[in-house]
């Protein structure tokens, strides 16, 4: 689970591979490499920190927390009230 929260702690945006049912299976032991792509990035321009957690597929047991690993800066010129902005295609009839 890869999350995103705003300088302030608070959660604005996750990608967990458990919500788009891509199942992950590591054994003790093992070593894999896993990586994601995020076609577009929806944040408002600010700054974020970024986190990452690796946890059991029923998300009981947490096996390893990387908390604000990593800050984030977007950059934009707009910002609206809402931490993340999704594309829509928009029509007007009439």
């Amino acid at each position: 689970n890869l999350y995103f929260t705003n300088v302030g702690g608070e959660p604005v945006a996750e990608c967990g591979n458990y919500v788009h049912e891509a199942p992950i299976s590591i054994r003790k032991g093992e070593t894999k490499h896993i990586s994601m792509h995020i076609p577009e990035l929806t944040l408002n321009p600010a700054i974020y920190k970024v986190g990452l957690l690796l946890m059991s597929g029923d998300m009981v047991f947490h096996y390893d927390w990387l908390k604000d690993f990593i800050q984030l800066k977007v950059q934009g010129r707009r910002t609206a009230t809402a931490s993340q902005q999704f594309k829509a295609t928009w029509s007007v009839k009439g």
